[in-house]
């Protein structure tokens, strides 16, 4: 996801010079590549901040380097997403950590502006937002997700995964 030293990944690549006057945001998600899951690879960042900080630095360099320095980075989605699930509350705090190093090690990069994206859940207990967020100097935006779906049931009809029957549309949007 974030390259190699002057050698970014292919999606920056790929959209260099493509974008006008268009801002990009950027997902980066966690990646725990060599780790059996998401939780695992959280662990074990947090006990070596280094390798992650470093990572996030490469990602920087190349992001300034292809002219996407003012990227708005929304990092690792939801707190709530494997890793940080509210029944394994040890690891918020990890969250918050790690979003706090990898923006000062992106920011640390010259000619850096990026601004950050986190993710409130409407649906996460006061203990998952409070713990898991970075705090006010590492966020600029709070986002949230809505999606034209329902993965509870909760409308009737199942989502067939293209389209919405009007049951479902007007369980979901008129709430």
């Amino acid at each position: 996801m974030v390259g190699s030293a002057g050698s970014p990944p292919w999606v920056i690549g790929s959209i260099k010079g493509k974008l006008g006057g268009m801002r990009l945001l950027l997902s980066v998600p966690l990646v725990h590549a060599g780790y059996s899951s998401d939780q695992a690879a959280l662990a074990a960042y947090a006990a070596n901040p280094a390798t992650w900080d470093a990572n996030f630095t490469t990602l920087a360099q190349n992001l300034v380097a292809a002219g996407f320095s003012n990227t708005i980075i929304r990092l690792m989605w939801s707190p709530t997403r494997g890793s940080t699930r509210q029944t394994t509350s040890p690891r918020r705090p990890n969250y918050a950590t790690l979003w706090r190093d990898a923006h000062n090690a992106m920011a640390a990069v010259s000619g850096a502006n990026f601004q950050w994206a986190w993710y409130w859940g409407g649906n996460f207990d006061t203990t998952t937002n409070n713990t898991a967020y970075p705090g006010n100097p590492y966020v600029d935006y709070i986002t949230f997700d809505d999606y034209d779906q329902s993965w509870d049931g909760s409308c009737g009809v199942p989502y067939n995964g293209f389209e919405l029957h009007p049951g479902q549309h007007n369980c979901l949007w008129k709430r």
